[in-house]
């Protein structure tokens, strides 16, 4: 089951990957000037802002908390323009709409990287249970 359900999220990764693209190079030769084209555009920049710094987690020469301040810090400065640029803050509601989607955007964050630290964590007690099991 759990087979199915991780095959079915990659699908669905997959198949939005496609549509988008798809979606993007359509609308780009029909109308450029659309809002679905800088949708897309700050979408795959914040996507690389955010995936990329990932590689900090392999330097075992800083601490977990220096990892950390990287990855969120590169993120967020790749994220806050490009949402600006996309319209996903919503200046017209002034300040407040700006700091609740900062907050809003900490938050998920958080809960993204929560997510996959238990994911890997749990990857690495079951590869050191095999390692364990295969030296007995």
């Amino acid at each position: 089951m759990k087979n199915i359900l991780k095959r079915s999220i990659q699908g669905i990764v997959w198949g939005c990957t496609i549509c988008t693209m798809i979606s993007f190079v359509a609308v780009l030769l029909s109308d450029p000037s659309n809002i679905y084209i800088s949708q897309v555009i700050a979408s795959v920049v914040v996507g690389i802002g955010w995936f990329a710094p990932t590689v900090i987690y392999a330097n075992e020469k800083l601490g977990m908390g220096h990892k950390i301040l990287i990855h969120f810090t590169i993120g967020f400065i790749v994220y806050f323009p490009s949402a600006f640029y996309a319209g996903w803050i919503p200046t017209q509601y002034g300040i407040w709409g700006i700091v609740s989607s900062i907050v809003a955007m900490l938050i998920f964050a958080l809960l993204i990287w929560i997510g996959f630290s238990i994911y890997y964590r749990n990857e690495s007690k079951r590869i050191n249970i095999k390692l364990k099991n295969m030296n007995k």
